[in-house]
């Protein structure tokens, strides 16, 4: 029986756990491996570099924690791994070499001891790779995925932190694909999937997660493309292609927006027509929209040699990589985490010296940024209130994981209060709809659906607030950049050799401005709306000149904007849908793309020839709505059930102008591409709800 004064059980947990972790250390274990050092450790296991005696080689053994083997779920998980990771065999893939239980109850698994450097720590250090490299790197891993794929395994977190670069023999680069930790066994015809990761539970990193991931769906070889794709856009561009404020957030994301095109999030260089084409094709929402399989995209990827490479000051990854082989540069183990450099004794002495005189001033510092500091704008509250609102928010996560949702809602109203509080001039918004957005949910289990409904009423107007504020953020930004051009231009000098300059520089930030304004526009602030708007579309003009490709998506945004306010001849005093037509005209002419395969270009014309035809400004209109159907037709890239759209809108065209007779055939397309659709999603749901009863069958 436990005493009052016992410690909190997954503090316990954890020091008992850090001790096994360091008696390991110098032991011999399951017989035949000599533990050297802890490699790292995470939620499920710790990872050692050890060596195997009787080979005479250095091998990385994971290890589960002792605690968890009490939980059958993780140990049949640890196994699930085992099994999967064991059946696999490629050179782009981490090798598995035993597994096992150990006469004292510890369940591990030996792979291969990798040195090199992750993919996500080179993107820590440098930032963007070149394509050249990318797409060696690129066309490594389709490879191994294309193996585990025709294994009928998914790997289902694929992310740069999971995919090593080593060095061949020869010094080239080689990927090898780790941690097939939450990989799923996709059923061959006639037999049961595993339970462990089925459809319902979500498992995966949330920034490269697929839509259907995200929403707990069936998954198949297309959720790892999708994550591919994800990987392959943040490797060229340095940034996902999606990230909200927070992991549910970024989830929303995936499943609901739109990712920037690939060109149009980087700036100072482009990247190839075939490679933006296959990396956009992979992101796609609907996983029929995507490649079909790794292979297919690993015949849309160009070969390395066709594009030119290009050396950084840094060297190329493979220089990079012979340096870690040779020591030159500190190693980093194929767990993906770097070992401290090791001292001398006597570095360490005089360390501790200067650290002894200026202990006490440290300390001091240290509970002063702890206690004061406030935080940056849009994250506000001291890091000692943040810590406090962390320990509750875990608190009431470990009680409504485990169904205590009556405990859990005082620890919640604490946590709201503390998180109302912990920014002095604004809320601090993200945490505070994130606890809020819990406690609904407590509410929602136990059935108090007014209080429900009031959380949901509160977090929508949060919501509003937040954007609010982050859009007037933003505009104060905008303003400041146009003082500064202002500043430049009375100077005789040109802002455009200035666009490097920070207060500049919003060539990465167009995406941000344009969806706060869409917020804006879901909540009718549109006066906010087309201040940000206006001001940015003439900032980014002075910076960038007038065919900057991230204009067309400003120029688009706030035509509509204005719309909505009737100011009618601003719209058409300011050409925006006609600048917005030109500039994705040229940006699809300077990337050798066609127009019938530049959707982006055709949907823009469409907007033109609408926003003509509204105007009754029927001679500019018609042909630009027959051009925009016309490209449509031939583009792939846009759904049948969006062309749909295109033969509505020149319907409605004939009938303004009095030839309803002809109109009928182009509605009678539009109904026609709607009705297929609307089959095909039907058939879709079918087939859907036939699975889930078949699988709900074989579990029972």
């Amino acid at each position: 029986m436990h005493s009052t004064t016992d410690p909190d059980p997954d503090q316990k947990r954890q020091r008992h756990a850090d001790a096994e972790r360091d008696a390991l250390v110098g032991q011999e274990f399951a017989e035949r491996y000599k533990i050297i050092s802890v490699i790292g450790h995470g939620g499920m296991s710790t990872v050692y570099k050890a060596l195997h005696t009787y080979m005479d080689r250095i091998v990385a053994v994971k290890v589960l924690h002792p605690h968890l083997l009490t939980d059958p779920t993780s140990l049949q998980r640890f196994q699930h791994e085992s099994k999967l990771a064991s059946c696999l065999s490629h050179p782009n893939i981490i090798t598995v070499h035993d597994f096992g239980i150990t006469s004292d109850k510890k369940a591990f698994l030996v792979m291969d001891y990798l040195e090199g450097i992750t993919l996500g720590e080179v993107l820590d250090s440098s930032g963007a790779v070149s394509e050249h490299e990318a797409l060696e790197i690129f066309r490594q891993i389709c490879k191994g995925l294309m193996h585990a794929h025709k294994k009928n395994v998914i790997h289902r977190d694929l992310k740069p932190r999971n995919l090593v670069l080593t060095s061949d023999e020869d010094s080239s680069i080689l990927v090898k694909i780790v941690d097939f930790g939450i990989a799923k066994v996709v059923p061959l015809d006639g037999e049961v999937s595993q339970a462990l990761t089925q459809t319902g539970e979500v498992f995966g990193s949330p920034i490269y997660m697929s839509p259907e991931q995200c929403a707990a769906e069936k998954l198949d070889q297309r959720s790892d493309i999708y994550s591919l794709g994800c990987v392959m856009y943040e490797v060229l561009s340095g940034m996902p292609p999606l990230l909200g404020a927070n992991p549910v957030e970024t989830m929303s994301m995936h499943v609901n927006e739109e990712p920037l095109p690939l060109n149009e999030s980087i700036s100072g260089f482009s990247i190839s027509k075939r490679t933006e084409e296959a990396i956009m094709t992979c992101l796609q929402k609907k996983a029929r929209d995507r490649f079909q399989s790794v292979a297919e995209l690993l015949e849309n990827l160009p070969e390395p040699h066709e594009i030119k490479p290009a050396v950084t000051n840094g060297g190329t990854i493979a220089m990079r990589l012979a340096d870690i082989v040779t020591g030159e540069i500190p190693r980093v183990t194929g767990a993906t985490q770097r070992r401290p450099a090791r001292r001398s004794k006597l570095r360490l002495k005089n360390y501790s010296r200067v650290l002894g005189a200026f202990s006490t001033v440290a300390i001091l510092v240290v509970f002063s940024f702890l206690a004061f500091y406030p935080g940056p704008a849009e994250d506000p509250g001291t890091p000692l209130a943040k810590l406090k609102w962390q320990t509750l928010m875990s608190i009431s996560d470990w009680l409504i994981k485990n169904k205590q949702y009556t405990a859990a809602l005082p620890v919640l109203d604490w946590a709201v209060a503390d998180a109302r509080h912990l920014g002095d001039d604004h809320e601090n918004y993200d945490k505070l709809i994130e606890t809020l957005s819990k406690q609904v949910r407590a509410y929602s289990m136990l059935g108090m659906t007014k209080q429900e409904e009031l959380g949901v009423t509160t977090i929508m107007e949060l919501d509003k607030e937040r954007w609010r504020n982050r859009s007037l953020i933003a505009l104060e930004e905008i303003e400041a950049a146009e003082k500064k051009i202002t500043q430049i231009k009375k100077e005789g000098k040109d802002p455009k050799d200035f666009r490097d300059d920070p207060n500049l520089n919003f060539a990465g930030s167009v995406l941000a401005i344009v969806e706060m304004a869409r917020r804006l526009d879901a909540v009718r602030d549109y006066e906010l709306e087309a201040r940000l708007l206006g001001k940015a579309d003439k900032v980014l003009t002075e910076v960038y000149s007038d065919r900057f490709i991230g204009l067309a998506s400003v120029k688009l945004q706030y035509a509509e904007c204005l719309r909505k306010v009737d100011r009618i001849q601003l719209v058409n005093r300011l050409k925006l849908y006609e600048d917005a037509v030109r500039i994705r005209k040229l940006y699809a002419e300077s990337q050798g793309k066609t127009l019938a395969d530049s959707p982006e270009y055709i949907r823009t014309l469409l907007k033109l020839g609408q926003w003509q035809r509204d105007r009754s400004d029927f001679d500019k209109a018609e042909p630009n709505l027959l051009e925009a159907i016309r490209l449509a037709e031939k583009c792939h890239q846009i759904p049948k059930y969006e062309k749909a759209e295109y033969y509505n809108s020149y319907a409605d065209f004939l009938t303004q102008t009095g030839r309803a007779s002809a109109a009928k055939s182009y509605q009678e397309k539009a109904d026609s591409l709607l009705k297929e659709y609307e089959n095909s999603q039907s058939a879709k749901h079918r087939t859907d709800y036939h699975e889930h009863d078949i699988q709900q069958g074989q579990e029972n």
